[in-house]
Order: structure tokens, then sequence, then C-alpha cells
């Protein structure tokens, strides 16, 4: 007779079966599996007080009164049923519906969770919005509310919608189950959550059935691992942050659960030395997923060392080199630029910051590392220093030094970026490519927008990257924000380098590979000379070469692109620069462009080896997902049959 525990070793196989098995494997396996471990936790488990255990938080948080007051705001909205989730504005969702894409109005109905179309392009849904609600990030801004003011109501919420959720989303049967990596983040806010509010006697009347409901989602992540053979990206770095957390609370209570824990330990060590680049770079190459990343290997690390773990010097190094990275990328303006993928994805968001805003990351890093350097870029002492740093933290958190001191121009060729900086500019070239792996990976969160650039002047964006705006909600858009028609960059023939298809939505072949010619960082001039052969690939085939000069004592950037034409045949080449929505366009000329910055003029002029038409459009660009704001562009386009080039200056 096959045991209990060999039969919950043979998910996979049972899992290919029809729907009578996989309903006949939920109802009377799991419940079996259910009633055992609600015996042991009976008797030997109090998950409350194993949550006060592995997480530590201080009573004391010092916070300003001002992020206080956006806390308590956020809270008090989530009380209302009112929510703001990938760009849906203020939503009311009352009473809550967890299964509901609250701007399409489409419910995804209850079914196994393997049998849902989740991409499905021919609809308007979007998956992402039910499970960014699932997620449970409100209930985090409730918890915390709750610890400063100390009102049930806030307790209430949190408990009560828990309750809720568990009631409308029975294991392996909603939309909610459809992702591990989803599963993994709402059991770590929950945690979170439920660690907040520990003190609250009600919490402990419901002890034994969220022990249980956390259980099921650490048991549901162990069988359903996003792992990939060749190049594991952020989805199976979540799921394995939920079993270093789940292992963490369970595996004293039952074997497997020691497994969770020991193999998720494994596995955030192994992917940290193997996913993230010497640069501290995240190898998909996104900034935002980047920043994702980052806090699934913190978060993990963090639980690990305050539960008795010693890091690895080698982890804790590369763990600072990705704090680096943030710190030497965040735009004077305080917002990181968006270039590849973003989706607004977060692990624990305990404070209110906008999408793009990473300064918490660095006030997070001055706390940890006791470094000047990143409280300089940072947005001063906050929630995460209060509930992630040391005893007294306040008190020990660095001093902050100029700004102006420390960031200096930097090169990243390993992940393909480049930023250099002076008094009045900043620019971030991109020169990232596809992946690890790219022949091999059925996935990317890169866009094709090689040799782009973002540039700000006087602390004010002026080119920006026109971000993603949606995914399989819809997937024209899906493309479009792909395209190199979207990026500060050079289209020939109106076609993208990569040959992207709405029925890929996560990747395109590797047609276009980048060179890095040249760079330097120095005290008169930075400069990159990079080329891609994504038009190579036409039947007349043409080479974009580009070189950007930051040139610091003319106090002026200069962009050369060279269009080189392998035969005499005729193409159409458009070069575009999109504006940030904040920039006036004051005048046109021939070949120059008047823009307003801040009330400053900054002037664009271009010189042209062959004779070019210069036209502002309209344009849009997308700061955070499902959100598009009108803008405008500049476009060049010039024809030719043979090589040419186009310079650029930007200069006051």
């Amino acid at each position: 007779m096959l045991s209990l525990t060999k039969l919950d070793r043979l998910p996979s196989q049972l899992l290919r079966m029809e729907q009578r098995v996989r309903s006949y494997y939920y109802k009377y396996f799991w419940r079996a599996k259910d009633r055992k471990l609600s015996s042991q936790i009976s008797t030997k488990f109090s998950l409350i007080e194993n949550l006060i255990r592995i997480i530590p938080v201080e009573d004391e948080w010092n916070l300003d009164e001002e992020e206080k007051h956006r806390i308590i705001e956020k809270a008090n909205k989530a009380l209302a049923g009112v929510y703001n989730l990938l760009g849906s504005g203020d939503v009311v969702i009352l009473p809550i519906q967890w299964n509901l894409d609250f701007v399409s109005g489409y419910v995804w109905a209850n079914k196994y969770h393997k049998s849902y179309d989740q991409i499905n392009i021919k609809s308007n849904s979007d998956v992402k919005k039910p499970r960014e609600l699932s997620r449970s990030h409100h209930m985090l801004h409730c918890a915390i509310a709750y610890r400063l003011t100390g009102e049930k109501k806030y307790a209430d919420l949190v408990i009560d919608q828990i309750l809720d959720w568990n009631q409308h989303n029975p294991l392996m049967y909603s939309i909610n189950w459809g992702c591990a990596m989803d599963v993994a983040i709402r059991a770590v806010n929950w945690m979170w959550a439920l660690r907040l509010i520990s003190d609250y006697k009600r919490v402990y009347d419901y002890d034994n059935l969220f022990s249980n409901l956390l259980y099921k989602h650490g048991w549901f992540i162990y069988r359903n691992l996003e792992k990939s053979l060749y190049n594991n990206q952020n989805h199976y770095l979540s799921d394995v942050l939920g079993l270093v957390f789940l292992g963490t609370l369970f595996k004293n209570v039952d074997a497997e659960a020691a497994q969770w824990h020991s193999e998720g330990k494994r596995e955030i060590y192994k992917e940290l030395r193997y996913e993230i680049l010497p640069s501290g770079v995240s190898y998909e190459k996104s900034t935002s997923y980047n920043r994702l990343v980052l806090e699934i290997f913190f978060h993990s690390l963090w639980l690990l060392k305050h539960n008795g773990e010693v890091l690895p010097l080698d982890i804790a190094q590369r763990m600072r080199n990705m704090f680096d990275f943030i710190m030497h990328t965040i735009q004077p303006d305080g917002n990181t630029p968006i270039i590849g993928d973003q989706d607004n994805g977060r692990i624990l968001p305990f404070g209110t910051e906008t999408v793009t805003d990473y300064r918490y990351l660095m006030s997070l890093a001055a706390t940890l590392f006791h470094s000047s350097d990143y409280s300089s870029t940072s947005n001063g002492y906050n929630i995460y220093c209060a509930l992630l740093g040391d005893r007294n933290s306040r008190e020990t958190f660095p001093e902050v030094t100029s700004h102006d001191k420390h960031l200096a121009s930097i090169a990243y060729p390993d992940a393909g970026y480049f930023v250099f900086r002076n008094d009045n500019y900043y620019v971030l070239f991109n020169c990232t490519g596809k992946g690890k792996y790219p022949e091999l990976s059925d996935g990317t969160h890169t866009h094709s927008d090689l040799l782009s650039f973002v540039l700000c002047f006087n602390g004010h964006p002026v080119f920006c990257d026109s971000g993603s705006y949606m995914y399989s909600g819809n997937a024209e858009e899906r493309m479009a924000f792909r395209s190199t028609r979207q990026h500060n960059t050079i289209t020939v023939d109106d076609l993208s380098q990569h040959d992207i298809k709405k029925n890929r939505l996560w990747d395109f072949p590797n047609n276009a590979i980048p060179v890095i010619h040249g760079w330097q960082v120095g005290e008169k001039e930075d400069y990159v000379e990079a080329s891609h052969n994504g038009y190579e690939r036409l039947a007349s085939p043409v080479t974009h070469r580009r070189k950007l000069v930051l040139k610091k004592t003319d106090n002026e950037v200069q962009i050369e692109d060279i269009l080189s034409f392998k035969e005499n045949q005729n193409h159409t080449c458009e070069s575009n620069f999109y504006l940030d929505d904040a920039v006036e366009v004051k005048e046109v000329d021939d070949y120059l462009v008047h823009l307003v910055v801040n009330g400053i003029t900054l002037n664009i002029s271009f010189d042209s080896s062959k004779p070019i038409r210069l036209m502002i459009k309209d344009a849009r660009i997308s700061k955070s997902y499902g959100m598009a704001i009108a803008t405008k562009r500049i476009s060049l386009t010039a024809e030719s049959s043979e090589t040419f080039s186009i310079k650029t200056t930007i200069k006051q």
C-alpha cells in the first residue's frame, strides 16, 4: 500500500491526470494531510508565537510624522475598500473580490490551477490584476497602522481578509493558485502582517486556521517550483523566498517543511552566485526586475541571518554590489530609469514610495552598512530602517554627506549599462542585450532597445524610456512598448531590432547582438561606442553604430549615429527622442529644437550627411504598469541607399 509520505512525493504524475483524479487528490489526500498537520499543530505549534520568534520587530520605530500619516492614509483607503493597483486608479472593491480583474470586470471562475488559459490575448483580461490584489501588500500598511495607532480596525482587516481569502480560494482551485511566485509573495506578506499584529488577542482565535493556510502555501510552492534547466528567473527566486520563509516557520513541526528550509537556503545562495553579474546587476537586465530580485535576495538573507545563519562572505559582498548599482543609477530627481520591463513588482512594500523611487533601498543600505554614501542618495530614515535595521538604527543612521561628492560616472560593461554624470547632466546608455544565455532563454524582460539612452538636465528628466505599459492584458500594446520605435534609438524600415511577435509576449529571437567597441570614464569627458547587428538580417543589411559622449568641460552631450549599408539599396531610417511629459517644446527650426526643462532652455541640434526630416510627434510613455500618459517625441527621418551619419548635440 502506498503510504501518505510516498503519495506526497508523486504530485507531478498525479497532476497530469484527468480532473477526476485531480479532484480525488485534492479531496482525499490533502484532507488527510490537513488532518495530520492540524493534529500536530494543535499540540506542538503556535503560529503567532513562532512568528514572534523568527521575525524580530522593535517596539520603538521613531518614524517621522509625515511618513506615519502617509502609511495610515493608505491603510484607511484599504478600510474603505479603495485600491489602486497596476495603474487602475482608485477602484472600490467592496466587498472584496479576489478573482476579479478590477479594470476589465472579468471574473476568473474557480477551477483547477493548471486548467486556466492565463495568457489569453483574445480577451481584455489581465491575470496580473487579481494576483496583485491577492499578494496583499495593502495588509502590510494596515498592520503597520495598527502598530502606530493601536486601533483594532486595522488588525481586524488583516484577519478578516485572510479568512475571506481562504473561503474563496480553496487550495489549487482559483486563479490565485495559478502561479507559485504569487503564492510565495502572498505568504511572506501574510507572515509579516500577522507578526505586526501579534499583540492583538483576536489573532490567536485563528492560530490553527492560519497555520494550516500558510502550510498549504509552502506545500503548493514546493510542488510547483518555476525552475528552468538553464536560466532561472525572478519567478523561481520568489518561489525560493517562499521556501525560506515558510521553511523557517514550520521546520520544527514537519519533516517536509525542514526540506523547504534546507532547499530554500541552498538555492538562494546558489542563485545569488549564478544570476547576479559581477557588477551587481541581475542577468535579466531590467532595472525594475533588478530591484525586485534585490528585494527577494535581501529578505531571504535577512530572515536567515536573524535565525542563526552565518552568511558566507561572498554572499554579503554580492548583495552590497547590488545596492551599489542601485545607488549609481538613481537619477538626480530620485527616480530610477525604467529600462526593460516594469510591472510594479515588489516583495514587502512597507512604505508609500512611488514605483520608480528606489531611495528607500539606499536608506536600508545606509542602515545595514553604516555608510554615508548610501544615506546621501536615500530619502532618509524610514519604515524600512525601523523594521529591518538593527536595534537603535535611528540613532546610528549615517550622517548625510554631499550628494555630488561621491556620485561620479561609472561603467558596467558586463551588464551593458553606462552612467555618465557632471553637475548638469545625467545620462544612462543602454547596451544590455538579451539575458545570460539568450539562445536558450524562453523568456526575457528586456526590450528591443539597444543603443537607447535616458538623459536628465539640471536634475530633471528630458529624454526618458517609454516603459512597458501592459503585458497580457493587451498584446498589441505589449508589442508596441517593447518595439525599437518606442525607444531613443534608430529604426530601419520601421522594423524592430528583434523580430517581435504578438504570440511571444516574453520572448523574441536573439537577432540583435550588441558589441561595445570602447568606453571611457574620465575627468574631462566620458564616452561609450557600441553597435548591434539587428538589421543585418535584412535582405540589404544595415549596421547601426552609436557613440555617445559627455563633454564635461564643454558641458554638452554629443551623439553620433552611423548607419552602414552593405548594398546600395534604399532604406528609411528614423531616430526617436522621447520627451518626459514635463518637458515643453518651445521652438523648432530646420535642424534645431528648443526645449524648456523646468524653466531653462535646452537646445538640441542635428547635423546629417543626408537630408533629414525633423518632426515633433505625439507619443505615449508609461511610468507605471497599466498607465500611459501623453507626451511628445522628436522624430528624425532620412532615406538613403548608402552609409550616412547623424550628429546630435545637446547643450544649454
